[in-house]
């Protein structure tokens, strides 16, 4: 039964390598964001890390004054920024761009664990399996997942798939449990 569970764990640390060496393709010949929002997603999380603070307007869109920026829009540049602040602090020479360029293939990589357990609780680990491999290579995860797309598909993907996961395990919990998992789920689609 053990080895059954390392060759999951296998399974999905090399389905990961897979998807994150196609996702890096695009930053193989360009240094630049790509996709028609990542400008405006760096932007903002560029006046966060900033101001040390949520941001009012875009100063680098739109001169002088800059373009408002919609306080619910901001949890992917924040959390990016936060991811920032503790990469920088540990290695110094990276920049708010190499993380904003390389958030998206590795946030995706960590979602196909949500997507591998929702799969198996429905119908066991072939199906875990199964749904994280058809995720790994649905051709519109790969446009809105690779290196310099910086969007908010990425952050909406994952928490997704956790707020799925958790509802599934919210439906199947004994009822000391339904507190916990009503309380996760609620956190994470909110």
């Amino acid at each position: 039964m053990n080895y059954r569970r390392w060759l999951i764990v296998g399974y999905m640390l090399l389905l990961m390598a897979f998807t994150t060496s196609i996702l890096l393709i695009p930053g193989q010949k360009y240094d630049t964001l790509t996709t028609s929002d990542s400008g405006w997603e760096y932007d903002t999380a560029f006046e966060i890390n900033q101001r040390n603070a949520l941001a009012d307007n875009n100063t680098l869109s739109h001169a002088p004054y800059g373009l408002y920026i919609d306080p619910g829009n901001e949890l992917h540049p924040l959390v990016t920024v936060v991811l920032y602040r503790g990469i920088n602090a540990v290695n110094p020479s990276v920049t708010l761009m190499d993380v904003v360029k390389y958030y998206a293939p590795l946030v995706f990589a960590l979602s196909l664990i949500p997507i591998f357990l929702t799969g198996r609780e429905l119908g066991g680990d072939l199906a875990g399996c199964t749904a994280a491999f058809f995720a790994a290579t649905l051709a519109s995860s790969i446009y809105w997942n690779k290196v310099g797309a910086f969007d908010r598909e990425p952050t909406q993907l994952i928490l997704g798939a956790w707020a799925m996961f958790l509802t599934i395990k919210l439906f199947k919990a004994p009822k000391s449990d339904i507190p916990k998992f009503a309380l996760l789920a609620g956190l994470v689609y909110g």
